[in-house]
Order: structure tokens, then C-alpha cells, then sequence
């Protein structure tokens, strides 16, 4: 079975932008002295990184193909967590915040690369249950809450806090998935990845929030 996704590719834009300063800097600025190299390459690294920065993120659509593992256990793990992420790009769609939801993309995108390279190799599967089993259907749990709070007509200040609290997670969460994803390819680093970043403060946040008269998992 064929599924299209979204992948997040590099923007050539920031290099574009170090070009054209690199040329006007040729036709209007004294090439030959020192100084003007120093200051280039400062303001360069500055452009580059600002650039990164504002810019939105750009994305391409690839090809995933959902494989048979030939174990019935992999099998039903990866069609769940597909189906998971499916549900959180469903989520994402309907946050209008331009931020909030680009987070969510980029978390989901980073779920469907992950599940894309343990579907060509299953010998990892059983090495990524906290993934299948912890980290993407609590993500989707809290989220699916963020949603369901902002869809509340009115806006009481424990259902703002807790929406807040979400919102301040989800970078997190983010992060978390990248770790995720790098540790495909570094196996010495998989149980050091897999404990980082957001998931360390979940369970606080589910505290915090419960203790505000909110149930993070409460959706209709």
C-alpha cells in the first residue's frame, strides 16, 4: 500500500540570500581590504540564521509504501501508528494558530518518517515499543485535548492555562520525535534518545493541568 506524506526539506532560500549579499558586497564594497571579509561573514552567519528563523518551513510529498512485515504484532503496531498520525495531521488541520499547527506538522511528519524506515527494517520494531505504545498516542491524547479546548465557546482561565501549557509543549514534543528519528540510524544512542525532552515533563503537565479541574484526555 502507497501513502502520500509530507517531509520537511531544507529551504535554499537563506543561501540564496548569503549570494546575493556576496554580490553586491563585490560591487559596492573595497573587496580588497580584510575587514570587508570579516564583516561579510558575519553578517552572512547572521542573514542565514535569521532566515531560518522567519522563514516557514517548506515541505515535499514522498512516496511511503506501508509493507507486510510478516509478523502480525509489527503489522498491527504500524497500522495503528499510522492511523495515529493520521489523526494528529487531522488535528493539526484544524488549529487555525499558523505556529501551533506547523509544530504539529513537523511532529507528524517526523512520525511518518520513523514509521516509513521500521516498515523496510521490522528488526527494529521491537526496539521502538515506547514510540508505538507511549510517545505517539499520548502526543495525539494531548492534542486531541488541545483541540477540543479550543473549540470550548467560552474560555474559562483553567481551560486558557491548560491550553497554554499544551502550546508550551509541543516544541518538546518535537524535539522528542527528532531524537526519535535520529536514533534510527545510531543504535548506541536509542536508549538515551528515547528518554529525552518533552515526555520527562509529561506526566507533570497532565498533574498540572488536572489539578487546574481539567482533564487532558476529557474530549467529545
Amino acid at each position: 500500500m502507497e501513502k502520500k506524506i509530507r517531509q520537511e526539506k531544507p529551504s535554499a532560500k537563506p543561501y540564496y540570500a548569503v549570494s546575493v549579499l556576496w554580490i553586491l558586497a563585490a560591487a559596492f564594497l573595497p573587496m580588497h581590504k580584510s575587514f570587508t571579509y570579516i564583516i561579510l561573514v558575519i553578517l552572512s552567519i547572521a542573514l542565514y540564521i535569521g532566515l531560518k528563523k522567519v522563514l516557514p518551513k517548506e515541505y515535499e510529498e514522498i512516496i511511503m509504501e506501508i509493507s507486510e512485515t510478516g509478523n502480525p504484532e509489527y503489522d498491527l503496531m504500524l497500522r495503528e501508528a499510522d492511523k495515529n498520525t493520521n489523526e494528529l495531521i487531522a488535528c493539526a488541520n484544524e488549529i487555525q494558530d499558523p505556529q501551533t499547527k506547523e509544530g504539529l506538522l513537523s511532529i507528524a511528519s517526523k512520525s511518518e518518517a520513523i514509521l516509513s524506515y521500521l516498515t523496510k527494517h521490522p528488526e527494529l520494531i521491537s526496539k521502538y515499543r515506547k514510540f508505538f505504545n507511549y510517545y505517539l498516542p499520548t502526543t495525539l491524547k494531548l492534542i486531541k485535548s488541545y483541540v477540543h479546548y479550543k473549540s470550548l465557546p467560552i474560555q474559562e482561565d483553567n481551560i486558557q492555562k491548560a491550553s497554554k501549557q499544551i502550546e508550551d509543549a509541543i516544541p518538546m514534543l518535537d524535539s522528542t520525535f527528532s531524537s526519535l528519528y535520529n536514533s534510527l540510524f545510531d543504535k548506541q544512542t536509542i536508549d538515551v534518545t528515547t528518554e529525552l525532552s518533552a515526555f520527562e515533563n509529561i506526566s507533570d503537565l497532565d498533574i498540572n493541568i488536572k489539578d487546574e479541574g481539567v482533564s487532558i484526555y476529557e474530549t467529545k
